[in-house]
């Protein structure tokens, strides 16, 4: 086998080792023979990789060991309950776990399928933006999804700023009605996954590619689409197109900001004024921009500039600031 055909597949499944000590299967990559799969307690990943030998390997070092070598050809055979690779001149040897001893076992249900399409790769890459980790309320970690027949609605915050973009679906689902909320660690995997189908069991979410790869992860228990939909009651239609300097003053003010005190931001009807002051020094910016009404406010700059990566258009409120257009809101909360 090329070191490389061995390699590349233990990468795509790396991220599911544990990075953790306490359970030493977990961080184990098993081969069956067909496919190797990892596992850490809340998320598995599996992709098709042929092998003479059947096992659990610690997964870490057996990565570094053929990482740390150059030849292009890998020999590796089982020896009860070793596993001998020879690399070039290189010869290691690996204690290995008997297969019936790894921890992941495959739900029995299928779940039921979407396509995940370009255009859900790039709602649910949209609404990552305001992705949290709330260790305290669940709902409020990775991104929640609501079906609604041909249409799914993704949301997400990290308690500063909310974010939600709807998207048809391609064929539309059997999951109308059905909401989730997928984990952090899913999530961040899913970003790399452009195109495939998803998977929704009664406790459980997966996401397959054409290469046969496979992540399935446990569901989120706390789902809470009441509060995200009172988060996006009733918002005003209207939209701004921000000046094209707006950016560039928000880099200038992100110099000299200081965590307590934030940017304030001034709305005239006909200009939008900056100003950033701390001790480090005072930056003040101005220039023309149309908008309904006056408004006056504060603001960390890097929340903003974070959102005109995503969106060009803006409504400033007296509460909050929202961006969006074409199905993606994006609501950052101004400081009190």
């Amino acid at each position: 086998m090329l070191r490389k055909e061995l390699v590349a597949p233990l990468k795509t499944v790396a991220p599911a080792l544990s990075t953790l000590d306490i359970i030493p299967v977990l961080s184990c990559f098993c081969f069956d023979g067909e496919t190797v799969t990892a596992y850490n307690d809340v998320i598995a990943i599996s992709t098709p990789l042929a092998t003479t030998f059947r096992g659990a390997v610690q997964g870490r070092p057996l990565l570094d060991l053929l990482g740390a070598c150059k030849a292009k050809s890998v020999e590796a055979a089982e020896a009860g309950s070793t596993l001998n690779m020879k690399v070039g001149r290189s010869k290691f040897r690996l204690p290995m776990l008997p297969e019936e001893d790894f921890a992941y076992t495959p739900p029995e249900e299928e779940g039921e399928s979407v396509v995940w399409s370009k255009e859900c790769y790039e709602a649910f890459k949209r609404v990552l933006v305001s992705m949290g980790e709330d260790s305290f309320y669940l709902w409020r970690s990775g991104v929640t999804v609501s079906f609604e027949g041909r249409t799914a609605v993704f949301y997400s915050t990290d308690n500063v700023t909310v974010s939600r973009h709807e998207v048809k679906l391609s064929g539309g689902s059997k999951l109308k009605g059905r909401v989730i909320t997928m984990p952090t660690q899913f999530c961040e995997i899913l970003a790399g996954f452009r195109e495939g189908r998803l998977f929704v069991g009664s406790s459980w979410v997966g996401i397959e590619n054409e290469a046969g790869t496979f992540v399935l992860a446990r569901l989120v228990e706390d789902s809470r689409l009441d509060e995200y939909e009172a988060m996006f009651a009733e918002l005003p239609e209207e939209r701004f197109a921000l000046p094209a300097a707006f950016g560039s003053a928000l880099d200038r003010a992100a110099v000299v900001v200081d965590s307590d005190k934030a940017t304030g931001i001034q709305v005239t009807g006909t200009a939008i004024r900056l100003k950033t002051e701390s001790m480090v020094g005072v930056v003040r910016d101005s220039m023309k921009f149309e908008h309904d009404g006056e408004i006056r406010v504060f603001v960390m700059p890097a929340l903003l500039r974070r959102a005109l990566e995503l969106t060009r258009v803006a409504l400033f409120l007296e509460d909050r600031i929202v961006f969006g257009e074409d199905g993606f809101t994006h609501i950052v909360a101004v400081v009190s």
